[in-house]
């Protein structure tokens, strides 16, 4: 009996070491692409009589919601989500986005900084990839999206929340295996436990964007979503957008 224990925790102590050296690997190896340029706040869309006609969206989260994949704004998720909107409704904009945020730091940020504008019909919230590398605790996990949740709804007076799903981190072909098989488990373990809370939330809705995840739709660090994949989530989410939307 001792002997098998000794073998499975040898076993674990390898492995665990193994993770860290293709962990350290992969940040090395992987290429870093910056957040593209481009305006982070704005208004588009059609000229409405009155500011109550107005539909605000807020675009917060990592380097996904940054943009970082493609080299302009007009090319990521915020670009091509507004321009879906703009055709219908009259669109005050921002994009409060960072690389490498976990939802921690997102939390911190919101906090510090003032708001951008009061009563948000729609926050599109990208964050998570972060929180599934830095092995971030599921009860801390929870814990920090339901700080985030009522942050929003209590500091910004956010109608509706989209929480964009944690991609399928088991396709990212720039994570070596068993890595990737690892990291893509833990993805599906968090994402499990988003959707238990925002069941719970009535302002809270679930995003699970419909993207084929192939090379076409990865950027060159075959991590960050593409220019193809940012218009599939865009044009999803303002799907979403317009159904929950009434003005």
């Amino acid at each position: 009996m001792i002997t098998i224990l000794f073998i499975i925790f040898a076993l674990t102590i390898i492995a665990i070491f193994l993770l860290l050296i293709q962990g350290r690997w992969t940040r090395k190896s992987t290429v870093k692409l910056p957040e593209p340029n481009g305006a982070r706040k704005g208004r588009s869309g059609k000229i409405l009589p009155t500011e109550g006609d107005t539909l605000k969206v807020l675009i917060i989260g990592d380097s996904s919601a940054a943009g970082v994949g493609v080299d302009h704004q007009d090319k990521a998720l915020t670009g091509f989500l507004i321009a879906s909107l703009a055709d219908q409704f009259s669109v005050e904009w921002q994009l409060m986005a960072k690389t490498g945020f976990t939802c921690t730091e997102l939390i911190k940020q919101l906090q510090q900084q003032p708001q951008p504008f009061t009563h948000i019909d729609h926050v599109i919230v990208a964050i998570g990839v972060n929180d599934v590398t830095n092995l971030t605790r599921r009860k801390q996990w929870q814990k920090n999206l339901v700080t985030l949740v009522d942050l929003l709804e209590n500091q910004f007076h956010t109608h509706n929340i989209i929480f964009t799903a944690i991609p399928p981190m088991h396709l990212f072909t720039a994570l070596p295996q068993p890595l990737r098989w690892i990291l893509g488990t833990r993805a599906k373990q968090l994402n499990q436990l988003m959707a238990e809370i925002i069941q719970t939330k009535p302002t809270c809705h679930l995003l699970q964007p419909d993207i084929p995840f192939s090379e076409h739709y990865l950027a060159d660090d075959k991590f960050h979503p593409s220019q193809a994949s940012y218009k599939l989530w865009a044009e999803q989410a303002a799907q979403l957008i317009r159904k929950l939307s009434v003005i």
